[in-house]
């Protein structure tokens, strides 16, 4: 394959129900809307999002005699790291990192740092 000019390639993962269509007319339709809601209300609108971070060993293709595949001795843990972001107007980002899953109460406190909610408040 190298003599035809063919290389290994990790191929790129596209999703087949993405709509280019629908994704411009949300951008161009709704959101416009959506902030003059926020804005008649005098709301802040914040987006949050919430991503959970494993270790799992790096392992890699390697050589061997044949017949002798190598082995890595590990040490497993189901230890992750939670990490939450939340972006306000304008533009500011703010995080919270814990090592235990998040949940709704997590959320809360992430609104709280972000000045969103009033940190006198019994929730914060």
């Amino acid at each position: 394959m190298k003599p035809l000019g063919w290389t290994p390639q990790v191929p790129l993962v596209r999703p087949i129900q993405r709509d280019e269509a629908a994704i411009e007319r949300w951008r161009v339709e709704v959101w416009p809307e959506v902030k003059k809601r926020v804005k008649q209300a005098r709301r802040t609108l914040v987006f949050i999002d919430e991503s959970g971070f494993y270790s799992p060993p790096g392992v890699v293709k390697t050589h061997a005699p044949r017949g002798a595949t190598p082995v890595l001795q590990e040490w497993q843990t189901n230890d992750h790291l939670s990490v939450m972001g939340a972006v306000p107007p304008p533009g500011r980002i703010y995080s919270l990192v814990r090592q235990e899953s998040l949940n709704g109460l997590h959320s809360v406190c992430c609104l709280c740092r972000c000045r969103v909610l009033d940190a006198a408040s019994p929730v914060c």
